[in-house]
């Protein structure tokens, strides 16, 4: 007190530093009395408030570990409380009271839904005296998991269809198209050595050799089909010597047109599976038009002639036959084929690093499937995001019938050149690439609300819109929410309501309200999306799009808490708010560029279900 003694003796607030002040500990409560003062902890703060230290109270999930994996159908949860003294403060896991054991530790086995996938286990502390609480979460992955940058095994497809086939055939034909029918029959070449043409009682008294001067052809030509490849020789000519012990002349042979046709068949190569191979060449087919000859002799040569077009013409089915059969032909498809650079430009553009190893090759009379496992990685990782090492495989029937001559056509009755084909464990690796790279980040200083133009944001709105609450930010400048995942979305095998190419589960999605001062809030949400692709005609580019169900149900858990805000009260007022968030989402996934085909430009026609997986449709332009 302060004051005469008699009459007036006045107080001393020692909490505003008068009369010596207090002593009270960083972190704790001075309030005034009569003559004196108090000290108490802060709410979330124990210890001795008054000379001693009023520390921070802890509660912890320390096992299963965030974004953890389980087939089991329940599992234990581990856990730590930091708080004195522990009768004072109550934990609930998932709304189930737990007992605390005297170091604070406590445990309890949860149940695990793998319909769900995402199995969310929330601790609650509550301090009883105050009515503190305290919370923290993990989230269990009830489903079969797949190792990111490990082998996703029948999971992608390539469907060339047959009307693609023409490319590949100029390839061909600009590498093969020279040959000629000198390389089939060199010159020089003898088609008859020392033969008898004319025998007699008295011995032979014709004999000689027949040997190639020359040959010449208007032009070879290349047809390569999903099965077949035929090889064709147009306007041959043969210049033939004849050179006999009697006689000596030049022969003509002619023929309009001559063709092989073989069927081939395509595997993996073992050394490169990621690259096709010819295996064999096979039913190899040979026709000819009729063969013509004109010669010089001045006397007839009717055995002569006879014998020689049978030679020559033996001579060049043999021809045609080793050669589609040579290195050459085998070779020239393969690098053709190889030159097929689809799958890795398309996972390129979605962030990925990928190998694509061929399991299987199908051919059938309208194309040929390449079906293919993957191996993705994250082409550039952000730093400051998530380090994913499992995402959720959801097991899927391969869509070979889909993907043969059954099928002609797209799913909705439009032809297509090639198709794209990935399975929904594949699609969760591209999300796993995607949060890994920062695609999902995004922070905002202001939120569409309605149908009107985006709204900044203030305390008076957030005050408006959340909590009263806020209202005491009046002062913060710079107020964002910023969203960042966890964990990767998940797409669980199921199409949307309205057609849409996939549900995708996101669960403990960061929603912070942040400003130059720090974090005001944070909430982990668990919500659903929807998955769409749309091609852009102007940019040629396919663009995902994110939106959220009309009925989507959102759960939220409010992690951070500086402004002591009512968790009932944020679920209720965010929960129109999250599917206009997630809408945002959408945008900051990057869309993807077609990759050329043998030079020529590549428009989507269609994206949509084929069988489980999703197709990406297209045809050639340009």
């Amino acid at each position: 007190f302060e004051g005469d003694g008699a009459t007036t003796c006045e107080d001393l607030d020692e909490c505003l530093g008068e009369g010596g002040g207090n002593d009270c500990s960083e972190n704790a409560v001075c309030a005034n009395s009569a003559g004196s003062f108090d000290c108490s902890c802060r709410a979330g703060h124990y210890g001795d408030p008054r000379g001693g230290a009023c520390e921070p109270m802890g509660l912890e999930i320390s096992s299963p570990s965030h974004g953890s994996f389980s087939e089991e159908s329940t599992i234990e949860v581990r856990g730590k409380v930091v708080a004195e003294p522990l009768e004072d403060v109550d934990v609930a896991v998932n709304g189930i009271q737990v007992a605390i054991e005297g170091d604070g530790s406590f445990t309890i086995a949860v149940s695990l839904d793998e319909d769900d996938i995402f199995n969310g286990v929330r601790a609650e502390l509550t301090h009883s005296p105050t009515g503190f609480k305290l919370r923290d979460r993990v989230v269990v992955i009830a489903a079969q998991s797949a190792p990111l940058g490990g082998t996703v095994s029948r999971s992608a497809a390539v469907r060339i269809a047959k009307g693609s086939f023409e490319t590949l055939e100029r390839i061909v034909n600009d590498d093969l198209g020279r040959s000629d029918l000198s390389d089939l029959i060199p010159r020089g070449t003898k088609l008859i050595d020392g033969r008898c043409f004319i025998n007699s009682f008295f011995g032979c008294l014709t004999r000689g050799d027949v040997k190639v001067m020359n040959t010449r052809n208007n032009g070879i030509d290349f047809k390569v089909g999903p099965q077949e490849i035929t090889v064709t020789l147009k306007g041959m000519k043969v210049d033939l010597e004849v050179d006999t012990n009697t006689i000596d002349c030049d022969i003509e042979i002619t023929a309009n047109s001559g063709s092989a046709t073989a069927s081939y068949s395509l595997d993996p190569d073992p050394s490169d599976r990621t690259n096709m191979r010819v295996s064999q060449l096979k039913n190899i087919r040979i026709d000819f038009s009729r063969f013509n000859e004109d010669f010089d002799c001045d006397f007839s040569l009717g055995s002569i002639i006879q014998s020689v077009v049978g030679d020559v013409e033996g001579d060049v089915r043999d021809g045609l036959k080793n050669f589609l059969q040579s290195d050459a032909v085998r070779g020239e498809i393969e690098d053709a084929l190889a030159q097929l650079e689809i799958t890795e430009p398309i996972f390129a553009g979605m962030g990925a690093s990928s190998s694509t190893p061929i399991f299987d090759v199908t051919q059938d009379t309208e194309g040929i499937t390449l079906a293919m496992d993957t191996v993705l990685t994250t082409l550039d990782p952000n730093p400051s995001s998530p380090v994913l090492t499992e995402t959720v495989s959801v097991p899927q029937q391969f869509p070979f019938a889909q993907l043969s001559s059954s099928f002609p056509l797209t799913p909705r009755g439009r032809p297509y050149d090639i198709a794209f084909v990935l399975s929904d464990s594949v699609l969760n690796q591209i999300m796993a690439v995607q949060v890994e790279g920062g695609e999902f980040d995004l922070e905002v200083a202001e939120i569409p609300i309605g149908t009107g133009d985006p709204t900044p944001i203030t305390a008076v709105l957030l005050s408006l819109l959340v909590s009263p609450k806020f209202a005491g930010l009046a002062s913060v400048q710079g107020l964002r929410l910023r969203m960042s995942p966890t964990l990767a979305p998940v797409l669980a095998g199921k199409a949307g309501p309205n057609g849409e190419l996939a549900m995708v589960l996101l669960s403990h999605l960061l929603l912070d309200v942040v400003s130059e001062d720090g974090l005001h809030a944070r909430m982990a949400v668990d919500t659903t999306m929807l998955l769409d692709f749309e091609a852009d005609e102007g940019t040629g580019r396919v663009m995902p799009l994110i939106k959220s169900p009309k009925d989507a149900s959102s759960q939220m858990t409010l992690l951070d808490n500086p402004l002591n805000l009512d968790e009932l009260e944020i679920r209720e007022k965010m929960a129109p708010l999250i599917p206009e968030l997630v809408s945002l989402l959408g945008g900051s996934i990057p869309s993807f560029a077609l990759p050329n085909f043998f030079g020529l430009t590549l428009s989507a026609a269609e994206i949509s279900r084929v069988g489980d997986f999703v197709g990406i449709f297209v045809n050639r332009s340009g």
